[in-house]
């Protein structure tokens, strides 16, 4: 499994391909695969123009993509994201949702969010939890057929307060 807290945080010394390294090491990636790993997970989190800079020195949304291949350099069936987007300005969102698309092709990718448009442009099926109990497990249309996107918000703001979904 691999996880991203909502507040991650690295040295800001190490460059990408530094923290990359010791992301590797962490998740046991043997020896003699971890540099092609690092230069996967380069590739695949669009980090090329980056992997000498120092953490400390990126952006906000290239900073999470880092965080974001640091928890997956090692191809887990499963990954968790807690508030992934929090704090990216709408620019950054967009691109953000791209790695998690990519990010979904090897692993079953969890994304915790408040952010509905989070919900409606990255899952392929919602949990709705309220008071730690599931009141929702479906798809997007399964949850709201009309297919607008501000309905989906009052469907699920409905489903947390324990009304009966319309």
């Amino acid at each position: 499994m691999g996880y991203l807290s909502q507040r991650t945080d690295f040295p800001g010394s190490y460059t990408v391909r530094e923290a990359l390294r010791y992301g590797a090491w962490l998740h046991r990636v043997p020896r003699a695969e971890r540099e092609s790993t690092v230069r996967d997970a380069v590739e695949r989190f669009a980090l090329t123009d980056h992997q000498v800079a120092e953490l400390r020195t990126l952006s906000g949304g290239t900073r999470q993509r880092v965080y974001i291949a640091l928890a997956s350099i090692h191809r887990p069936s499963v990954l968790m994201l807690d508030e992934p987007s929090v704090g990216l300005d709408l620019a950054q969102r967009h691109a953000l949702r791209e790695v998690i698309h990519r990010a979904s092709q090897d692993s079953t990718v969890v994304v915790t969010t408040h952010d509905i448009d989070d919900l409606v442009s990255m899952a392929d099926r919602l949990v709705v939890l309220a008071e730690g109990v599931v009141v929702f497990n479906g798809t997007v249309t399964e949850l709201d057929a009309t297919g607008d996107r501000s309905n989906v918000e009052r469907q699920v703001r409905t489903l947390m307060t324990g009304a009966q979904v319309a």
